[in-house]
């Protein structure tokens, strides 16, 4: 009778396998004997000498037809049957053996001191109160070793599409966790809500407040004050347009924090309103009742075309003054935020002397099969060159 016990293991190239390593196989006459698992000419190869090597092969193991579990005992009934479950062989002569003859060897991998590529997320962190209720980030953090505490990371400030009511700031959580393993702070900002009784410019303001918020608390939040960068989408994408082009005008200004900046070094926008009179002036019917039922809203109960202009970023880009470097990118199929919104922008960044960089999404609509890994992983590399990371 013959016994072979089923292992696992990790081959060379990663992937992993499960193997049956030959043992004893007793003959007929009961005495142990070692065989390797090379089928060869010889019906089996017995070389005692050689510890079970055949065929100059390093070390070889046999798979079954049935993969068992680990640890599991298969018998066989006798040398000449004892391969009979046997359908193949694995030649492991050019890597690293991870079983040998009757021995198991396990995997070593090298520890973390550092705890890169780590994070954790603190939510509702109230950063305003001056309304009489509390207004909250979400903030996302790379996980800091006890020998690393006075690090200091760069600042993101994600504001989340909501069409100006209030944020959800855990839609984009998952994705927004690879800027924190990458050594970015993320904070993803709540505002007033203008269905609320709070009209434009009280989203701006709240999110002003924030980054004043965060800046005055750079120490214990772990912040590099000097590296705040804006990232928003749809309506954030607005409120992040208008992050980089008003920054530190007092009229936007709250008396939280006075003593601190609300400016940002970068920015990117994805497919944000960027003229918001233009929605009023649309040659379709439906769209300009849509605009003018939620703008109505967002201007305190009055449609207010000059509060409209004052809060669209394309008025803010002029000749003669510095910006910060922006990314803007937008789906050409967006039903809800026309592509040439964007376009717009752009030329007029240009016209000025801005660094922009512009991205078209062949075929993108508002959110949904806009997002991709190659987009985010573009954002990401945007983001750590603005931040010299």
């Amino acid at each position: 009778m013959g016994r072979i016990t089923l292992q696992s293991g990790i081959m060379a190239n990663g992937k992993p396998f499960r193997a049956i390593p030959i043992t004893y196989l007793w003959n007929k006459r009961g005495k142990g004997k070692r065989i390797c698992g090379c089928i060869c000419n010889k019906r089996y190869c017995r070389e005692k000498e050689r510890k079970g090597v055949c065929c100059s092969w390093d070390q070889i193991f046999l798979i079954p037809k049935q993969i068992l579990p680990i640890g599991k005992t298969m018998f066989t009934d006798g040398i000449n049957s004892g391969f009979q479950n046997i359908c193949g062989i694995i030649h492991l002569s050019n890597t690293i053996p991870i079983f040998k003859q009757e021995e198991k060897y396990m995997l070593h991998i090298a520890s973390n001191p550092s705890l890169k590529g780590l994070s954790v997320l603190s939510p509702k962190i109230v950063y305003s109160t001056h309304t009489g209720k509390d207004i909250t980030l979400d903030l996302l953090m790379p996980q800091i070793p006890e020998d690393a505490c006075e690090k200091r990371y760069p600042l993101i400030v994600f504001i989340q599409g909501s069409a100006w009511h209030f944020p959800d700031t855990n839609y984009e959580i998952p994705q927004l966790a690879r800027f924190a393993d990458d050594g970015f702070v993320v904070a993803s900002v709540t505002h007033r809500n203008i269905e609320e009784g709070h009209p434009a410019p009280a989203f701006l303001q709240d999110v002003k407040t924030a980054i004043r918020f965060l800046r005055a608390n750079a120490e214990q939040y772990h912040i590099d004050p000097d590296k705040v960068l804006a990232f928003g989408t749809s309506s954030g994408g607005n409120t992040s347009l208008l992050l980089g082009l008003t920054g530190d005008m007092p009229e936007f200004k709250t008396d939280e924090y006075p003593e601190f900046s609300d400016s940002v070094c970068a920015v990117i926008d994805c497919f944000g309103p960027t003229d918001l009179t233009a929605f009023l002036e649309s040659p379709q019917p439906e769209v300009r009742s849509e605009a003018a039922a939620l703008f109505t809203l967002f201007c305190g109960g009055t449609l207010d075309k000059e509060l409209l202009k004052k809060m669209s970023p394309i008025n803010y880009v002029q000749e003669g003054k510095s910006y910060v470097p922006f990314m803007i990118a937008h789906g050409s199929a967006d039903p809800t935020v026309s592509f040439s919104q964007s376009e717009q922008l752009v030329k007029r960044l240009e016209e000025c002397g801005a660094q922009v960089s512009f991205i078209c999404v062949d075929g993108a609509v508002h959110e949904g099969n806009f997002w991709s890994r190659e987009l985010w992983d573009i954002f990401r590399g945007f983001m750590k060159t603005q931040a010299g990371l």
